[in-house]
């Protein structure tokens, strides 16, 4: 089964692409945060045509890198941004970097941070191929992010190579929880 459009931006679990906030369950984030973040903006995609590029996560990235500092008092260097317009490569959002700083996060949170994620960029859907009881797809797809070296569908292995699967986004998050 091909996905639908696979370049297309897929409204899935807002709380989950757009803004994953991960909160202490006692508590709001206060005016005296020790939380952390990782803010994620896919604007260029280097094997996708430029029409399919975008205009705005990476000042999405910028504006709620301000919001977390200014508002609520995140130390700046606890706010990892990840997109082009930082202009170094092991800065910008690709599968690679996104996995190493989700992981990092995962072996940097303290217990009671508060821990704010955020993707902006394009994403969509695949034919799930984890048919696992423990993990049930209802519909038979799995939701994916797209990052910045994302490639086109491919038939051959029914996947889009370097996506990102919702199923890893979820293990890394339990690396955080974890904490």
């Amino acid at each position: 089964m091909k996905p639908t459009n696979p370049l297309a931006c897929v409204v899935y679990c807002a709380a989950l692409l757009n803004c994953i906030v991960l909160f202490n369950s006692a508590n709001a984030i206060d005016m005296t945060s020790n939380g952390r973040a990782l803010l994620i903006g896919c604007t260029t995609y280097d094997h996708l045509q430029p029409s399919l590029h975008l205009q705005g996560p990476a000042n999405d990235v910028v504006i709620m890198q301000e919001l977390l500092c200014e508002r609520f008092k995140f130390p700046n260097d606890r706010v990892v941004m990840l997109t082009e317009s930082m202009g170094r490569s092991e800065l910008r959002p690709t599968r690679a970097n996104i996995e190493r700083e989700f992981k990092r996060l995962g072996d940097e949170a303290q217990k009671g941070e508060q821990i704010v994620i955020f993707l902006a960029g394009h994403g969509t859907q695949q034919p799930d191929i984890n048919l696992s009881p423990d993990d049930p797809e209802p519909d038979g797809l799995d939701e994916l992010f797209l990052p910045a070296d994302v490639q086109a569908w491919d038939g051959g292995i029914g996947r889009v190579p370097n996506a990102i699967v919702d199923d890893e986004l979820r293990s890394w998050l339990q690396l955080i929880q974890q904490r």
